[in-house]
Parts: structure tokens; sequence; C-alpha cells
């Protein structure tokens, strides 16, 4: 199995196809229905018609992880949380939190994180709309989904993004050992997930006695 695999496509159709369990974790950072300009996908959906989508993916990741389904559900959507998760049968056993500096919640649902795992991680959110990464509206930070991809996939094993982007997951798994499958409905933010995996991929095979470079082009994210 190669490193990291972007698939290009809708999440929930290319979802239905996965067998179920045959992943080690999903970690995703969904949209969080706010307007954003992502390209094909509706970021502005009716609060039902949101939810009720969202659910299905989520549901769909329940079916394919045989671990954690861990998320970030947005602030903002605090209001709809329990309907969502109880829609897609997503048990949660942690709520963490990521500092940007405000405060994102992070749901950790299905099996519980690492008992020493930090219940509150600051890592400063990134500048949107970067040309380098196809203007995507919404970037996180690379470190914090090193430590949470860290923490919910075995070494060597397999996370799943159907959210992938600009293939922050993705490249959080690769450095960090890890396999990694990415869908995303956008071709040009999957061009820019390809570009980030395959360089820390590259490095390793030409210097595989030397640990992966700590440094994802020149930006954290």
């Amino acid at each position: 199995m190669t490193p990291a695999t972007v698939i290009t496509g809708d999440c929930l159709a290319q979802l239905r196809t996965m067998p179920p369990n045959s992943v080690d974790a999903v970690v995703t950072d969904p949209p969080w229905n706010l307007g954003k300009t992502y390209g094909a996908h509706d970021d502005a959906m009716p609060p039902d018609r949101y939810v009720e989508w969202l659910a299905a993916v989520l549901g769909e990741c329940r079916r394919v992880s045989r671990g954690a389904v861990v998320l970030l559900p947005g602030a903002c959507n605090a209001r709809y949380h329990g309907a969502l998760l109880r829609h897609a049968r997503l048990w949660p056993v942690a709520t963490l939190l990521w500092c940007k500096p405000a405060a994102e919640p992070i749901f950790w649902t299905m099996v519980p994180p690492p008992a020493r795992f930090p219940a509150t991680i600051c890592e400063a959110e990134p500048s949107p709309g970067h040309p380098a990464f196809a203007r995507h509206p919404c970037p996180k930070p690379l470190a914090l989904f090193e430590r949470l991809v860290d923490a919910a996939v075995p070494p060597g094993g397999t996370v799943l993004d159907p959210f992938a982007g600009t293939g922050t997951t993705l490249l959080a798994a690769v450095r960090r050992r890890r396999h990694a499958i990415g869908i995303e409905l956008e071709p040009r933010f999957c061009r820019v997930a390809e570009r980030r995996i395959r360089l820390p991929t590259l490095r390793r095979a030409a210097h595989a006695s030397t640990p992966v470079a700590s440094r994802d082009a020149p930006f954290p994210y």
C-alpha cells in the first residue's frame, strides 16, 4: 500500500464503496456550513439538510472505521452537535479543545483517546486563501493533525479523511509513519494534496535511514 492516496470524488458515494472496518481510524475536519467557497460543495445548506448530509457521511465513517472517529464539528454548530452525533450513531467518549486561540471542540468518538492525551491543544490557525494551497478557505494546522493522527492510528495503520481538502491529515499521516486515504470533491485541492504528500515520500525514498524532514514547504498547514 502506498503511504497516502487521494481520491477525487463525492465522499458519501466513495465511502459507500468501502468495506466495513477497512481503516484504523477517521480523522477529519468537515465543512462547517458557513458559506465558504469550496468549489462544487454547497457550504450554505439549510441547517436540517446540513445535519442530514453530514450525519450520513459520518455514519459511513463509523461503518468503515475499526477505531476512533475524530472530528472538528465547529463551535458555530453547537446547537446541532447532539442531533448530528445521534443521527450518525457516533458515541462521544471525549471532547477535546483546539485553541486557535478561540476554542474549537474536537469530538473523539467510539473508542477513547490515549490516557495521557492532552485535553487542550494550542496551535495557531493558518491564514485562509493562500495561493500555494489553491486558496482553500479553512486550512488547519499540520501540528494539530499530526497529534490527532499519532494518537488515533497505530504505527503502520491507516487513517481516512473524507474531507481531505489540501491534504493536511494525509501529510500528517505520512510524517508519522502511517498510511492515509483522503477523499476530496474539489480537483484543485486534490492536486495540492498530492503535491504535499509526494515531497516527504520522495525524501524518505532518497534517505531511508534519515528521519522525514520536519517542514512542509514554507507553510505549516
